[in-house]
């Protein structure tokens, strides 16, 4: 009924089975170990991403009193410090986890942010102040109020 040796061979086919699988475990365990320590920070840049985008698109940016008032879809956004927290609004919309302080600064065109947490102060770029206003998007000539027509191609 059974082989001799039977049990021999399906331990060591198991045991081998094992030792393949077990230094793809173990980078899992060491991604996995790591992540709590760094969670805060891919937090941060994940909320920070959304923000320049926001920018990115918006216009008539001011930095005044520590916070940053734009025009974005041709709403007026205030973003600001509330309880350690980056807000957005008009909504409540928070960006960011806790931190102990947050400013604003401009450097050049530059609108910067500046957190400080326990352990750390970071700056990061939210974006470049506009350089260009909605105005300046006109179809037509300012000279002859004729339509531009350089870019259209030549027969």
């Amino acid at each position: 009924m059974y082989k001799k040796g039977f049990i021999k061979s399906g331990l060591i086919i198991n045991l081998f089975a094992v030792l393949v699988l077990l230094p793809i475990l173990w980078q899992c365990y060491q991604l996995i170990a790591c992540f709590p320590k760094y969670y805060q920070q891919m937090q941060d840049l994940i909320s920070l991403r959304q923000l320049q985008h926001i920018l990115l698109v918006s216009y008539e940016q001011k930095v005044e009193d520590n916070e940053l008032n734009f025009r974005y879809q041709g709403k007026d956004f205030r973003l600001r410090v509330y309880e350690n927290h980056l807000l957005l609004s008009p909504g409540s919309q928070f960006f960011m986890g806790v931190f102990a302080e947050a400013y604003f600064e401009l450097e050049g065109d530059l609108i910067i942010l500046n957190v400080v947490r326990e352990k750390s102060e970071n700056s990061y770029i939210l974006g470049q102040k506009e350089s260009f206003s909605i105005a300046d998007f006109s179809f037509e000539s300012a000279a002859d109020n004729e339509p531009d027509t350089s870019l259209q191609p030549t027969p």
